[in-house]
């Protein structure tokens, strides 16, 4: 994989993305190809300006067939409106480029086949990337607010599963042409990709958890100081479905309550941690019953 460095900023072109521009030029589409980059390049652009213009850094990117995956540090830990501001500063930049290139052939300052290429890719690379599914910028605005919102991961798996289930479309789309006679390879190598990133973005609750337990470490030392978020549980409750509760951006503490409504004691979000860790099958009366033991 060639990787190269702008800044602070690691790049690079996933395997894909070169199989992809190959086979669009084996078949004679060099000139869409052509058209096609520059489209991708201020899309990947206006997530990394957004970004910066943030204060966010950008430890990596990498340039894939549909896009491009950032590294962004604190992703998880962002508010949702700024996460939402990064996902979606590429498809913006993109529908701006449609306006701006559509002015520009108006006026005969660009060719009018590259410009009709270069409107099209970036039409497609703006509202591709805007269906709610992960790791689509969609998908990462959703699952923001939807983690906001509710807390856990479940929201991530299911737009990741979304993803999934896009990815085989496009594959089913590609299979029912080749059955009428049409080969289109681009859309098997995109659709396959899609689905097999979309994989990578199913968080468990424990991972997705300690995640946020380090991002909320980083915030404390920053900050100096963190809210609170109190819960008040029953002890039947299972450990794994109490961790997909905690919320992003608050310090957790659990008040643990009998079945007669009785308090059973208090826990802090370490111990629930350690629990999923340990044993993510056990329920939260037994991280109680273990320390009492």
């Amino acid at each position: 994989m060639i990787r190269w460095h702008w800044g602070q900023t690691a790049f690079s072109v996933h395997p894909a993305f070169w199989a992809l521009c190959a086979t669009m030029a084996a078949l004679g589409q060099g000139e869409a190809l052509a058209a096609m980059l520059p489209a991708l390049a201020l899309h990947e652009c206006g997530h990394v300006l957004a970004a910066r213009a943030l204060g966010i850094r950008v430890a990596s990117l990498e340039v894939m067939p549909f896009g491009g995956r950032a590294a962004l540090e604190g992703w998880r830990d962002l508010p949702p409106g700024q996460a939402t501001v990064v996902a979606l500063a590429g498809p913006l930049v993109n529908l701006a480029a449609v306006i701006a290139a559509a002015a520009t052939a108006y006026y005969g300052w660009m060719p009018g086949l590259f410009a009709a290429r270069f409107i099209r890719y970036c039409a497609v690379l703006c509202f591709f990337n805007l269906l709610p599914a992960l790791p689509l910028d969609g998908g990462r605005a959703v699952r923001a607010w939807a983690e906001a919102w509710f807390g856990g991961g479940a929201g991530g798996r299911v737009l990741a599963w979304m993803g999934v289930g896009l990815g085989a479309a496009l594959l089913g789309a590609a299979l029912w042409g080749l059955l009428h006679g049409v080969l289109n390879l681009s859309l098997c190598l995109v659709g396959s990709y899609l689905a097999y990133a979309a994989l990578g973005e199913r968080d468990t609750p424990a991972y997705t958890q300690f995640h946020r337990a380090l991002g909320r470490h980083d915030q404390l030392r920053r900050r100096a100081a963190l809210p609170v978020r109190s819960w008040v549980v029953d002890a039947e409750v299972p450990v794994a479905r109490l961790a997909g509760r905690l919320s992003a951006h608050f310090y957790n503490d659990v008040q643990v309550l009998g079945g007669d409504m009785r308090p059973l004691g208090r826990l802090d979000e370490g111990a629930v941690l350690r629990a999923m860790m340990e044993n993510p099958g056990a329920r939260v009366g037994d991280i109680l019953s273990g320390r009492r033991a």
